[in-house]
């Protein structure tokens, strides 16, 4: 597996396979960059401890697809759930693609990966949905239905589900800091 940084998307579209990237938080660090030099610019003295400003996220490509299952099977079902859970597939579109019967692929994938094939696939999903949040501006309904949720109401309640948060609580989280908020601290 390999992960750059930056999300060059022409760069890491162009490597073979595509480069899985973080997304730093630009915006955040010229922020803080400011901030600290307004500091300075006053006399007071810088501080002591380096400051952390998380990344954005991570952009998953190909680079880190590293699905070593031996089970030829599962991981056709999961290379078919990966690249296809955003286009509103179900565990029977999963067990058509495999050509087992469903009760078999069923057993073989929670044997091997730990999980329902029903799991991945909204997994698969809230991280697109996760996506989406850090890098748009996109409308509920527009990621719910980009991310393969037929409802808002209902990405909403899995999202709260598996997060623990809300996507309120999660956008606002992560929410970039607007110019009036350096104006109030400089």
């Amino acid at each position: 597996a390999v992960i750059g940084v930056d999300n060059e998307d022409v760069a890491c579209e162009l490597c073979n396979p595509p480069l899985t990237s973080v997304v730093p938080d630009a915006e955040r660090i010229g922020f803080e960059a400011a901030r600290l030099l307004a500091l300075l610019m006053k006399g007071q003295p810088p501080p002591m401890q380096e400051q952390y400003v998380p990344p954005r996220g991570i952009i998953t490509r190909r680079s880190t697809d590293i699905t070593a299952i031996s089970d030829a099977v599962v991981a056709e079902a999961i290379h078919f759930i990966r690249g296809h859970a955003c286009d509103g597939i179900g565990v029977e579109d999963v067990v058509i693609e495999t050509g087992v019967s469903r009760s078999v692929l069923q057993r073989r994938f929670r044997a091997t990966v730990g999980r329902s094939i029903h799991d991945m696939i909204t997994n698969v999903r809230l991280e697109r949905v996760r996506q989406l949040l850090l890098e748009s501006q996109l409308s509920l309904a527009q990621i719910a239905d980009r991310a393969g949720f037929n409802h808002t109401e209902y990405l909403c309640t899995v999202f709260k589900q598996k997060t623990g948060q809300t996507i309120t609580a999660f956008r606002q989280m992560h929410l970039q800091p607007g110019a009036s908020d350096f104006d109030a601290e400089v």
